[in-house]
């Protein structure tokens, strides 16, 4: 018997993924739909997305700060 990847308290439902990026529902499931940014794992009819799969999505859409330049005083 093969081993799951996930644990059921490691996945979240389409409307729990759209509550912590801030975006509709609708926006997760055109995602789904077009099978980009998320991958989603099916049991049974319903859909979820693990929660390490979100927090790679947001970690490759980081955008990292600009060094500070500080100006000579005069």
């Amino acid at each position: 018997m093969a081993r799951a990847k996930y644990r059921l308290d490691d996945l979240l439902t389409l409307e729990q993924v759209a509550e912590k990026l801030h975006v509709k529902v609708r926006t997760v499931r055109s995602w789904r739909h077009k099978r980009q940014l998320l991958t989603f794992t099916r049991v049974g009819r319903r859909l979820y997305v693990s929660a390490e799969a979100v927090e790679n999505l947001l970690s490759r859409n980081e955008i990292p700060t600009l060094p500070v330049c500080r100006q000579p005083q005069t």
